[in-house]
């Protein structure tokens, strides 16, 4: 099972940093909502007394994050879906170890994208 996900992870790194434009596009785009989250929320409930924006903004920025992140993980899954299928039904391996292996992938580029959007 490790081995079989630690295969699968390589091959989906390899093709996520194929994908140079939309990883750079997603980070353009977590970039530019950023500054303008922060233009909009610039000493929003700096005193303490506004707990009610700071809660709305939280819960923003992290609907905002997850959907991102689960959008892109969607269209890159569907994208290998006959693939996936076809070595599933040949018995290489299991399900678990496919999305086991997509989500370590994806997560060092998931944290680099909330760098710019947090910052």
């Amino acid at each position: 099972l490790l081995h079989v996900s630690f295969t699968l992870c390589s091959r989906y790194s390899i093709a996520l940093a194929r994908q140079v434009r939309a990883v750079a596009y997603r980070l353009l785009y977590n970039t530019l909502v950023g500054v303008l989250m922060g233009g909009i929320c610039f000493e929003v409930g700096l005193g303490g007394q506004t707990a009610r924006e700071n809660a709305g903004y939280l819960f923003f920025s992290i609907i905002f994050l997850f959907i991102g992140a689960m959008v892109a993980s969607a269209r890159r899954t569907n994208r290998y879906m006959c693939i996936y299928q076809r070595e599933m039904y040949n018995r290489w391996y299991s399900s678990f170890s496919f999305y086991l292996a997509k989500m370590l992938a994806e997560l060092p580029v998931e944290i680099i994208m909330c760098v710019p959007f947090a910052s």
